[in-house]
């Protein structure tokens, strides 16, 4: 249980340091998110000894989490642009993370087929919902200036 913990506050570690990366050096926090993802994945689906189930959703919860503070407080968030990179970042380390935990389930030898399945399906599942629901989170949309161009105004 202590190790778990530790492990926790590892990976919340890692994503405040991106978030704190980003916020200070914009393309470097976008820039790591995979790795960041990556490695919370790594200490969720291998170091935490819990069920298929939990294991994708802390991958998931520190994911989501660094997006949220990647997309709130770093920058290239001002325009559409910055948020397209900000979500390709955030789709390759899904997909990268997805793999790890294909592996890692798979390997899991104490858990029944029916929960190896319901873990891997829930994971696409909870990614596609919040792409669809946070894609603009953060962006600030900037409307041109109004000009007047009428002669003798």
């Amino acid at each position: 249980m202590k190790k778990n913990i530790l492990l926790i506050i590892t990976a919340l570690l890692f994503v405040i340091a991106n978030a704190y990366n980003g916020h200070y050096n914009s393309p470097g926090g976008i820039t790591c998110t995979p790795y960041v993802i990556i490695a919370t994945t790594l200490i969720a689906a291998f170091a935490l000894s819990s069920k298929p189930v939990y294991k994708v959703l802390f991958s998931l919860f520190f994911m989501v989490l660094n997006d949220v503070l990647i997309r709130l407080y770093s920058g290239g968030r001002h325009d559409p642009e910055g948020g397209g990179w900000i979500m390709l970042s955030l789709l390759l380390g899904a997909f990268s993370s997805f793999l790890i935990l294909l592996i890692a389930i798979y390997r899991d030898k104490n858990e029944t087929r029916r929960g190896k399945i319901i873990a891997l399906l829930l994971f696409p599942v909870i990614v596609i919902i919040y792409t669809c629901f946070f894609d603009h989170l953060g962006v600030e949309v900037m409307a041109p200036k109004k000009v007047d161009l009428a002669i003798g105004r």
